[in-house]
C-alpha cells in the first residue's frame, strides 16, 4: 500500500512539474513577443524635426523628414542592413523580361492602408501614375526639370495583385528607384468623419497612422493595429517641428523632446560635450559628386580625369570645408554607392595627378567648372575654395562657371566637369543628363551595355553571394572609366535621451522606428 501510495506522489509530482513548465514556456514565449530582452511596449516618443513640414500633397522636399515619411508611407522595395540589393516590402517578388523592358509586380496580400482599404494592384498602379507624371527638380540644379520616372512608358494591371510597368528604355536601376521616398505608395483617405487637417494627407500602409496635425507645428502618429509588418514597440510618435537645432537642443535639454535629428556639426559638439545624450549616426543618402561631361573631348582622355580625381584630398576637403554640416569622407563611403558605380575611390596623390597632366598632348590642359550647389548650404563657398585649390595645385588652368552664367542647355554644355549633390542611391545618368544636357548613354565611352548587364544580373538574382560578386565585377568596370566619383557623402545624426532604446539606422539614412522603445 505505502509503495502505491509513493508511486502516486511520484505521479503527481511530475505532473506538475510538467504543468509548471507548459505554463513558464507559454509565459516566457508571450514575454518575447511581447518585447524579449525586456523591451518595453507602449509610450509617447517625441520626435523634433528642425525642418519645416514638406508637401506631403506633392511628396515635395521630403528628404529631410525621411523618418516621417517612412514611418507613415511605405513603397514596393527597400534596403535592409547587410543585404545586398533593393529587397520586397509592399512587393512580394518581381520578375525583368528579356528585353528589359517590362517589369512584373506581384503585390503582397493582406495588406490594408490606415483608412482600412486593401492595398491591391489598381491602388500602386494608381499612386505609380501620379508619381510618373509628376516633375520634379533635380537636387542642386537651378533650371533643370525631370520627370521622377521619365522612363515609364505604361502601367497595366495583370490582376488585382499583379502589375506590369513597361519602359521607354531599359534602366539597370529602375528598381532601386522605386525604393525612393518618392515613389511611397499612397492614396486619398476614404474615412469618413474625420478631421479636414487629417484628411489632407495621403494615406499609407506603415506601421504608424496620422491622427491629429497642425501645419508646421507638430504631426501626430498612432501604432497602426492592422499593421502586417514588423509591429513597432511604440504607441505614439509626435513629430515636432522645431525652426533650428540651437532650439531643437534647448528643446531636448528641457525635456520637451526626446529624439533630435541634428544638421549642424556645432550643435553636435555641443550635445557630445553635454554627456546626456546617446547620439546615433549614419549615411545620409546624398554625395557630393565629381562628374564628368561625356560630350567634351578633353575628358574623353582617361589620364585627366584621373588626374582630377587624384587632385583632390578627400578626407582633407571633408574636414575643412564641411565646418557647419556634418558629412562623411567618401574614403569611408558606405556599400550603397556600388548601386550607382561610384566606387571609383581615388587616393589622393598630387605629384601623381601632375605625372599624368604631363602625358598629355596638351601639357596645361583648360577646364570650365560648374559648380551646381544649392544656394542655401553654408558650405558652398568653402566647396568652390578648395576645389580650385586643389585644381591649381595639380597644374590645372580653369575657369569656374558661376550658375547664373548657365542658363540653357548650351551654356551648359559648356562644362567640361561638374561638382554637385547627388542621391546616391539612384542612377547619376540622370544628374548628368539634366545639368548639362549631354546624351550619356551615346557618348560615355561605350561601356554601358557590360556595366548594364551586370547591375541587372546583381539586381535579379536572390542569391546574395552571386549578387556581391557581380556587383563588385560591375565596379571594377566602371572603375577603369572614372565617369564620376564622390567626395564626400551627407550624414545624417541624431541625438536621444539615455532612455530612448533601439535607435538603429538603415542603410539608407532612414531610423528604424519600428525598433525604438522607451525605457521608463
Amino acid at each position: 500500500m505505502e509503495k502505491h501510495i509513493n508511486k502516486i506522489k511520484i505521479f503527481l509530482l511530475l505532473l506538475f512539474l510538467c504543468l509548471f513548465a507548459h505554463i513558464f514556456a507559454g509565459c516566457s514565449r508571450n514575454m518575447i513577443l511581447l518585447g524579449g530582452n525586456n523591451v518595453k511596449e507602449g509610450g509617447v516618443l517625441v520626435f523634433g524635426i528642425t525642418e519645416n513640414e514638406p508637401s506631403f500633397i506633392n511628396f515635395e522636399n521630403i528628404d529631410s523628414v525621411k523618418s516621417i515619411v517612412t514611418s507613415i508611407y511605405e513603397t514596393l522595395v527597400c534596403f535592409y542592413p547587410g543585404q545586398e540589393g533593393p529587397q520586397p516590402l509592399l512587393a512580394e517578388s518581381w520578375e525583368i523580361s528579356g528585353d528589359k523592358l517590362n517589369y512584373i509586380f506581384n503585390i503582397k496580400k493582406g495588406i490594408y492602408f490606415h483608412d482600412k482599404t486593401v492595398l491591391n494592384a489598381y491602388s500602386v498602379a494608381k499612386s505609380l501614375d501620379i508619381l510618373k507624371r509628376k516633375e520634379r527638380i533635380i537636387p542642386g540644379s537651378q533650371n533643370s526639370v525631370y520627370k521622377i520616372s521619365p522612363n515609364i512608358k505604361e502601367i497595366t494591371v495583370l490582376d488585382d495583385y499583379k502589375i506590369r510597368i513597361t519602359l521607354l528604355a531599359p534602366d539597370p536601376f529602375f528598381i532601386i528607384s522605386l525604393a525612393d521616398l518618392s515613389a511611397s505608395i499612397r492614396k486619398n483617405n476614404s474615412s469618413s468623419n474625420i478631421d479636414k487637417t487629417i484628411a489632407s494627407y495621403p494615406v499609407g500602409t506603415g506601421p504608424f497612422k496620422i491622427v491629429a496635425a497642425k501645419k508646421n507645428e507638430n504631426i501626430i502618429t498612432d501604432r497602426f493595429e492592422d499593421y502586417r509588418g514588423k509591429f513597432p514597440h511604440i504607441e505614439r510618435i509626435v513629430f515636432r517641428f522645431i525652426p533650428d537645432t540651437d532650439a531643437g537642443f534647448l528643446a531636448l535639454k528641457a525635456g520637451d523632446i526626446n529624439l533630435l535629428n541634428v544638421n549642424n556639426a556645432v550643435t553636435v559638439e555641443k550635445i557630445r560635450k553635454s554627456n546626456k545624450f546617446n547620439i546615433v549616426s549614419g549615411f545620409g543618402g546624398k554625395a557630393l559628386f565629381i562628374f564628368f561631361n561625356p560630350e567634351k573631348p578633353l575628358v574623353k582622355k582617361k589620364e585627366l580625369r584621373l588626374s582630377v580625381l587624384s587632385a583632390f584630398d578627400r578626407a582633407n576637403f571633408a574636414n575643412e570645408v564641411f565646418r557647419e554640416t556634418p558629412v562623411i569622407s567618401a574614403d569611408n563611403f558606405p556599400y550603397l554607392f556600388r548601386f550607382t558605380g561610384a566606387g571609383s575611390k581615388i587616393s589622393y596623390n598630387a605629384d601623381f595627378a601632375k605625372s599624368l597632366l604631363s602625358e598629355l598632348d596638351n601639357k596645361n590642359p583648360s577646364l570650365y567648372c560648374y559648380f551646381s550647389l544649392k544656394e542655401s548650404r553654408p558650405d558652398n563657398d568653402n566647396i568652390r575654395i578648395m576645389a580650385e585649390k586643389y585644381l591649381q595645385e595639380a597644374g590645372f588652368d580653369f575657369e569656374i562657371l558661376a550658375s547664373d552664367q548657365l542658363n540653357n542647355a548650351k551654356e551648359k554644355s559648356m562644362a567640361d566637369l561638374v561638382i554637385t549633390w547627388h542621391n546616391v542611391l539612384y542612377n547619376p545618368e540622370f544628374c548628368i543628363a539634366a545639368v548639362t544636357g549631354a546624351n550619356f548613354i551615346e557618348n560615355f565611352y561605350g561601356y554601358e551595355k557590360s556595366y548594364s548587364d551586370l547591375i541587372y544580373e546583381a539586381l535579379t538574382t536572390s542569391d546574395q553571394e552571386v549578387s556581391s560578386y557581380v556587383f563588385t565585377q560591375a565596379e571594377t568596370l566602371i572603375s577603369e572609366f572614372l565617369p564620376w566619383s564622390p567626395l564626400v557623402c551627407s550624414s545624417e545624426i541624431y541625438a536621444a535621451e539615455k532612455n530612448i532604446m533601439g535607435v538603429k539606422m538603415l542603410p539608407d539614412g532612414r531610423l528604424d522606428i519600428s525598433e525604438i522603445w522607451l525605457n521608463k
